[in-house]
């Protein structure tokens, strides 16, 4: 019951990480980092820590939580989730050592900032849920909007070779690699047909299915869904991307090149996350 409690708790505070900073939902990496939490929980068991001990520690098993649900793929990205996570859990526990003292409820118990209900599995969901809804309110007025800058250029590099065009902010464009859940930037079939090898340009063109044999390194297909179909798309991962916008420059090596078959608006389309690179 205390693993059980502690990973709830620790899977809706990254949840509520998520949707502040509008993070790709990977539900095995939050699982993980959950039951990381979850493990720690056991610490309850061990003699009281100082304040500043109790402090440390609670910091370092937040790195390790985030780092765990999210990875690392940049050092202002991981900050801003690290101190999201580690605000919300010391919230939360401040909010339950508060009840602690103003009402001693029977059942529950505080030590080492881990937190233990004796209450039914059923309570204990519905509280979280609650707790959540209440988080996502608050956050609707709080968290950083991601405002589309005037202009973004992008350039694309493969085997030394590159291509370079305007890009356009999609803020409904989610897409992310499910292997490595890495986000993907939708590019315009002529636009990027300079870099696919010769043997895969009718692939990248044309595909419905995955192919039998492909001359490309890393082929995916990226499943998407719009508001009137439902497909796949081809992608590749390139040496890097270089994003220009506002007088600022970004390199993004984690990043997947996705061709759509059907004309853009632009040469390319980025989501929220390529976008919190450089804003």
């Amino acid at each position: 019951m205390l693993f059980c409690v502690n990973l709830i708790i620790n899977y809706f505070l990254l949840l509520a990480c998520i949707k502040i900073h509008k993070e790709q939902r990977r539900f095995r990496r939050l699982l993980a980092g959950a039951a990381v939490g979850a493990a720690a929980s056991f610490f309850i068991f061990l003699p009281s820590l100082n304040t500043v001990a109790d402090i440390f520690f609670k910091i370092f098993l937040s790195i390790i939580i985030v780092y765990t649900a999210f990875g690392y793929k940049n050092k202002k990205r991981f900050v801003r989730l690290f101190a999201t996570f580690f605000l919300v859990s010391f919230a939360f526990a401040g909010i339950m050592i508060a009840v602690w003292f103003l009402w001693e409820p029977p059942g529950l118990l505080i030590n080492n900032s881990v937190v233990y209900f004796d209450i039914s599995p059923i309570l204990l969901i519905v509280s979280c849920v609650i707790s959540y809804i209440i988080i996502m309110l608050i956050s609707m007025f709080t968290r950083r909007k991601i405002t589309p800058l005037n202009e973004y250029y992008i350039e694309i590099f493969l085997e030394n070779k590159s291509v370079y065009g305007k890009a356009m902010h999609d803020t409904a464009n989610n897409l992310c690699d499910l292997f490595s859940g890495d986000p993907v930037v939708v590019t315009d079939f002529d636009f990027i047909k300079a870099l696919i090898k010769v043997p895969a340009l009718a692939t990248f063109k044309n595909t419905h299915s995955p192919p039998d044999n492909i001359d490309v390194d890393n082929f995916r297909l990226i499943p998407y869904t719009t508001v009137s179909k439902s497909g796949f798309l081809p992608a590749f991962r390139p040496d890097c991307i270089i994003l220009t916008s506002g007088g600022k420059t970004v390199k993004i090596k984690n990043v997947l090149i996705a061709v759509s078959r059907e004309p853009l608006e632009s040469n390319a389309l980025i989501g929220n996350e390529v976008a919190a690179f450089i804003e």
